[in-house]
């Protein structure tokens, strides 16, 4: 399984590869490190590790990469109304997406008094 030689290589991604990437990436855990780290590539080198102990030869930054790129098919795909491209992973980054937005939700709070000022 090992297509790189070095950091610098072009990994080609298999669809069981980013399915193992996008499964790590949506960890709980993984994501709150990414969202509070000050230094996200860190968190990318512990993904890297993970993955080339499950025989993927890959690097932090091509692992950050890949999951961008999968997070923009995500995006088209929903826009468009399809699941092309990204069928295998859609769910779960839909998810892990839908419960971010509720995170974000709830800790900023909603204006309610505001609404009902006028009663």
């Amino acid at each position: 399984m090992s297509e790189t030689s070095g950091d610098n290589a072009k990994y080609k991604w298999t669809p069981e590869s980013t399915a193992l990437l996008v499964s790590v990436w949506s960890d709980r855990q993984v994501q709150k490190q990414l969202e509070y780290a000050p230094r996200p590539q860190v968190i990318w080198e512990s993904v890297a590790r993970y993955m080339k102990k499950k025989g993927y030869n890959v690097a932090g930054k091509q692992c950050r990469s890949r999951m961008k790129q999968v997070l923009v098919c995500y995006r088209e795909a929903k826009r468009a109304g399809t699941h092309d491209c990204v069928e295998q992973y859609y769910e779960t980054v839909d998810r892990v997406l839908k419960s971010k937005r509720l995170e974000h939700i709830n800790i900023n709070g909603v204006d309610t008094v505001g609404k009902y000022r006028n009663c």
